[in-house]
Order: C-alpha cells, then sequence, then structure tokens
C-alpha cells in the first residue's frame, strides 16, 4: 500500500506541473494573435480538463486511501469515481468534437480508444464482474492519462505547421480580435 501512496503524491505533482506547462504553452500559442483553429481549442479544453480532473482523481483516490482503513473498499470508491468522471467526459468530448465538426487524427482517436478500452475495464472491475480490483489496473489507467496527455500535446504542437490546410482553417476568435 505504501507504494500506492508514493505512486499518487508523485504521479499528482508530475501531472499537474505538466498541465500547468501545456496550458501555459497553449496560452502562448493564443496571445501571438493569430487565430486559432477550432480543432486547436479543442485541443486546449481538452489539455486543461482532462489533466486537471485526473490530478483531481489521483487526490480523491489519496484521500479515499487515507480515511479508508480497508484497502478493497477503497479501491471501489476509486474504480467508481473513475468512471463517474472518464465515461461521461469522453462521450461529452466525443459530441463537443462532432458538433465542432473537427478533424479526428489518428493519435486522437488512439487516445479515445485505448480511453474506452480502459474504462469498459475499469467499470467492469468497480462492480467486481470478470475483472479483479487491483491497484496495478488504477495504476495503468492514470498512467494511460499521463501518456494520452503528452500523446495529445505532441499533435497539438505539429497542429502549429499544418496551417493553411482548408480543413483546418475553421478558426476561433483570439481575445486581440474580439477587442480590435
Amino acid at each position: 500500500m505504501e507504494y500506492y501512496i508514493s505512486f499518487l503524491d508523485l504521479y499528482i505533482e508530475i501531472l499537474l506541473g505538466t498541465v500547468a506547462f501545456m496550458t501555459i504553452v497553449a496560452t502562448l500559442r493564443q496571445a501571438f494573435g493569430k487565430v486559432m483553429p477550432k480543432h486547436q481549442y479543442l485541443i486546449v479544453r481538452y489539455l486543461v480538463e482532462v489533466g486537471l480532473s485526473h490530478v483531481f482523481i489521483a487526490m480523491l483516490a489519496l484521500a479515499i486511501v487515507y480515511f479508508e482503513p480497508d484497502l478493497e473498499i477503497a479501491m471501489k470508491y476509486t474504480y467508481v469515481s473513475i468512471s463517474a468522471y472518464a465515461i461521461p467526459y469522453l462521450i461529452f468530448h466525443t459530441w463537443r468534437r462532432t458538433r465542432q465538426k473537427a478533424p479526428t487524427p489518428l493519435h486522437s482517436t488512439i487516445v479515445m480508444t485505448g480511453y474506452v478500452g480502459l474504462c469498459i475495464v475499469i467499470l467492469l472491475a468497480a462492480f467486481g464482474y470478470v475483472i479483479p480490483r487491483t491497484m496495478e489496473l488504477i495504476i495503468a489507467y492514470l498512467l494511460w492519462a499521463f501518456l494520452a496527455h503528452i500523446v495529445i500535446f505532441f499533435g497539438f504542437l505539429g497542429s502549429f505547421f499544418k496551417l493553411g490546410r482548408p480543413e483546418l482553417d475553421d478558426a476561433v476568435e483570439t481575445t486581440s480580435e474580439r477587442q480590435g
């Protein structure tokens, strides 16, 4: 159990720093005054929303472990909290992406497929079907969330060089355009 608590502590610190860095880079991109295409705006929203949400999920998992002496019950609550966040957000993000008619590159498809697979496994384990609840599965989910963040961020950086393509030119106004 000690390595689980240590992992959660370290995960929170690293993910919070990573999300802060990614948010600063995305904000600088927008602050340069160029129009940000809608797909890039969706990526910025994803980076901030999912990153901070997973920081809070890890904090909640840490709090549950501290306040619930029975590890089995603590893991069940953690599994339910992950399911309660990840599944609705995945549906919401997909809806928002299709509503904006944003392109879905290969790396985004891989990330979403990984989330769907892990959400199914987490949900089955939360209610005790087929898959046992283990700390390693929670750690695997959180590591996937971190890896997915890195993949999406590099896709975001790569999208800076794709400006001028007609399918990506549907832009969102920047703050400076609304003021001027």
